[in-house]
């Protein structure tokens, strides 16, 4: 017996919102570190939050393949931002 899907979806859910707060929570260490001048750990940190970044983008991908959503708003793809979070 499977897991039912709507279980699914509210797990993967659960698991995306956990990677975006991580990645959140090292933006704030990150700036943190960088107004107490200690450019390298704030470089360490916003680094270690990239790759949460990553991971939440390609979930999302995942999640929402097919998904059609309203063009008429321009939405961009979810990898359309990793470009600055990795600039940051």
């Amino acid at each position: 017996m499977g897991v039912k899907p709507s279980l699914r979806v509210t797990l993967e859910n659960i698991k995306a919102m956990s990677y975006l707060t991580i990645y959140c929570a090292h933006q704030i260490r990150g700036a943190a570190y960088l107004k107490a001048r200690e450019g390298e750990k704030a470089r360490n940190t916003l680094g270690a939050g990239y790759g949460w970044w990553i991971n939440y983008s390609a979930l999302m991908d995942k999640m929402y393949t097919g998904m059609s959503m309203s063009r008429s708003a321009n939405l961009p793809a979810w990898r359309s931002h990793d470009a600055a979070v990795l600039k940051e």
